[in-house]
């Protein structure tokens, strides 16, 4: 029988300290067996259906990356959990080459040719064929839209509904501009 991938994680956009979730990505979340995540899933779950303000659709939860829960799916072999950090998408390189010509980054030429072939690969991939300049360029600038807001100063960072040390509250959790998000 086959695995079904059925949680989605990704470093949120605004602290590469959290990891953004869905709320069907907590609910699919496997625990193997583990009593403490099992708890921690499941105080997550009551916190969500408690929140005084519960959304309702694609509203954005986050958790810190070394919590028991952060660390837990970051463990979790690639058969259980899809790490959309790993992958470079095309639409993740779209904004990068849109930014790099905003910018007049010499860095589009290269950008230019994945674009042209609708590359979608692993980081891996792309650092083996194009150099870990270009992945870092497209880690760093996948988000045109709020790059331009950031340069038209109309940029409001997201709020989480946060779950951090079993409390689940609303947050903007924005680190300070000059601080980078994680390379590979």
């Amino acid at each position: 029988m086959k695995t079904v991938i059925s949680t989605c994680i990704k470093t949120c956009s605004d602290n590469s300290e959290f990891l953004e979730l869905h709320e069907y990505d907590i609910m699919c979340l496997p625990t193997n067996g583990s009593k403490i995540v099992e708890t921690e899933k499941s105080n997550f779950i009551s916190k969500i259906r408690e929140y005084k303000d519960r959304p309702y659709g694609n509203k954005k939860y986050a958790i810190r990356k070394d919590s028991i829960l952060g660390n837990y799916i970051l463990n979790l072999p690639n058969d259980k959990v899809y790490n959309c950090d790993n992958i470079i998408t095309f639409e993740k390189i779209t904004n990068a080459l849109n930014i790099a010509i905003f910018e007049d980054n010499s860095i589009y030429l290269k950008l230019i040719e994945l674009f042209r072939n609708q590359v979608a690969a692993s980081k891996d991939i792309i650092e083996f064929k194009y150099g870990l300049d270009v992945v870092n360029y497209i880690i760093e600038h996948d988000d045109f839209k709020s790059y331009l807001q950031k340069v038209n100063g109309t940029y409001e960072p997201t709020k989480y509904l946060v779950y951090d040390k079993g409390e689940l509250s609303e947050q903007i959790i924005s680190i300070k501009e000059n601080q980078k998000r994680i390379k590979k």
